[in-house]
């Protein structure tokens, strides 16, 4: 995908980065694999897979797995996610600072933050970690004001 390298060689070792995945049949051996072909499995402390947590992205429960493993607080994770109810409406509700990853420039509600180039999340989360409500890039809409991230999913 395009920026997608750029866009986690930014932001590794600043933050640590992680997978999370509503996959039903891509138990976590397998997206490490596709990560390994990718070239991308360095950048990754954790994956957080349905098959090995039983739990998917919009539950409660799954944030707080990985809050505790990553050792953060729910509302200090970014999530970066390309399906809007499941990657951005639900963990937000549930306090997590969700970033719609919105390549096609679909219509935007108010209160979603969505980023056209996977490149200008990493500008976006990068600035608003440390200049809050500040918004940034080319295809960023919504940025919040409330950005203290120390993880990314």
């Amino acid at each position: 995908m395009q920026g997608a390298v750029q866009m986690l060689d930014r932001l590794h070792g600043r933050f640590p980065l992680c997978i999370a995945t509503n996959a039903t049949i891509a138990p976590k051996p397998m997206v490490e694999q596709a990560l390994e072909r990718g070239a991308m499995r360095h950048h990754f402390s954790d994956i957080f897979t349905f098959t090995e947590l039983g739990l998917k992205k919009d539950t409660p429960e799954f944030w707080r797995i990985v809050a505790t493993r990553m050792g953060v607080a729910i509302d200090e994770i970014a999530m970066l996610g390309d399906t809007l109810e499941s990657d951005v409406l639900a963990p937000t509700r549930y306090g997590v600072q969700a970033v719609w990853f919105n390549p096609q420039s679909l219509a935007v509600s108010r209160g979603v933050t969505a980023v056209r180039w996977l490149e200008d999340f990493s500008a976006l989360f990068l600035i608003e970690t440390f200049l809050p409500k500040t918004a940034f890039g080319r295809g960023v809409s919504g940025a919040s004001d409330r950005w203290c991230g120390r993880a990314v999913v």
